[in-house]
C-alpha cells in the first residue's frame, strides 16, 4: 500500500514539473527505441 502511494505521488509531482517546465505530453511511448516498438507493429 506505501509503494502505491509513492508511486501515484510521483505520478502527480511529475505532472507538475512538467507543467512548470513547460513540457507538453506526447502520444510515443519513452524508453529506449530497440525496446520500444510502433504501435501497429507485429513485434510484441
Amino acid at each position: 500500500m506505501v509503494r502505491s502511494a509513492g508511486v501515484g505521488v510521483d505520478s502527480v509531482l511529475h505532472g507538475w514539473a512538467d507543467r512548470l517546465l513547460g513540457r507538453h505530453g506526447t502520444t510515443e511511448p519513452g524508453g529506449p527505441g530497440p525496446l520500444v516498438h510502433e504501435a501497429g507493429s507485429d513485434v510484441p
